[in-house]
């Protein structure tokens, strides 16, 4: 999904100008994604633990990815991300942290226009009850998580939940973002504004969200969106209303035999497939739905026995 929203720069400069930056750990499967299929050749992957260095360089499946070593605080603010075109994508495994915020500061505070930021994290709000100090409830180590200063104080009487846990880190980003974008522009006369295109919430072992969009100039935003087409997307956001993936779990037999009905031509009002044949499918209406939806971007894995 992103590769397709990204794709999209094409309209306004050759993707081969830009640079990725990452955390490539040793699988580098983002990297091998964006080197196939957006062409990108200039690519570096953050890896904070020097005992993994060889691994990562044994990993790393093309020539083209340059391995720093240290943490992402330390390294982006010595990247060329002022200079060059650049795709961000900090997918953090954890939570939100002071570091995260630091480095959102970073990168929308340097990032040359037209470049693209996106960051992941952890928004499993079972897992805060592990930060739990004698005394204190649930909403009181999400405040001690992102800060009292950043807290929104709407949500401080509430009850954690999913959805006010996610509410809560979607606002303190977002207002992180802003408020780096509010200090990089100061006095300068041709500002820069950041464009939410991607929010996704999804199950990766524990829930995650992923939140990013497109740097671009103030008196050039509508005009680029218009070029490189993002918003008629099915999957762009860009307000606080996730896109939510839920991938079915389905055999290669049975993935084969729905592709043969997909794209389908669309559902009755009483939520019955116009094409009769999916409704004889043996599998449940709603996963096929789920399936139909994300098919084109559905990962392809074989079965082998070793």
């Amino acid at each position: 999904m992103v590769c397709e929203m990204l794709s999209g720069i094409s309209m306004l400069k050759s993707l081969e100008t830009y640079q990725y930056i990452g955390f490539g750990s040793t699988y580098f499967a983002d990297f091998s994604l964006f080197h196939r299929q957006l062409g990108l050749s200039k690519m570096i992957s953050m890896e904070k633990e020097d005992s993994a260095k060889d691994r990562c360089e044994f990993n790393k499946p093309f020539g083209c990815i340059e391995l720093r070593m240290g943490d992402s605080t330390s390294i982006l603010p010595n990247l060329e991300i002022d200079t060059v075109d650049s795709i961000v994508w900090l997918d953090y495994d954890g939570c939100i942290s002071d570091a995260v915020f630091s480095d959102i500061n970073t990168v929308v505070g340097m990032m040359k226009p037209d470049s693209f930021f996106m960051l992941t994290i952890n928004a499993d709000y079972a897992y805060l009850k592990y930060l739990l100090e004698d005394g204190e409830d649930l909403m009181q180590s999400v405040v001690k998580l992102v800060g009292e200063e950043r807290f929104p104080n709407q949500f401080l009487r509430m009850s954690i939940n999913r959805k006010i846990y996610q509410s809560i880190l979607y606002q303190c980003i977002v207002q992180e973002i802003s408020s780096a974008i509010q200090k990089r522009n100061g006095m300068e006369i041709n500002k820069v504004l950041f464009h939410q295109a991607v929010f996704f919430e999804y199950g990766d072992g524990a829930r995650m969200l992923t939140l990013g969009g497109f740097l671009f100039r103030e008196d050039e935003e509508l005009d680029h969106l218009d070029k490189m087409g993002i918003r008629k997307l099915p999957f762009y956001r860009h307000e606080e209303s996730a896109y939510s993936i839920q991938c079915p779990v389905l055999s290669i037999k049975e993935i084969q035999a729905l592709n043969a009905h997909l794209p389908c031509r669309g559902i009755g009002p009483h939520g019955e497939f116009v094409d009769d044949d999916l409704n004889k499918f043996p599998i449940e209406n709603g996963d096929i739905k789920q399936y139909a939806s994300l098919y084109r971007y559905f990962p392809n894995f074989a079965e082998t026995l070793l």
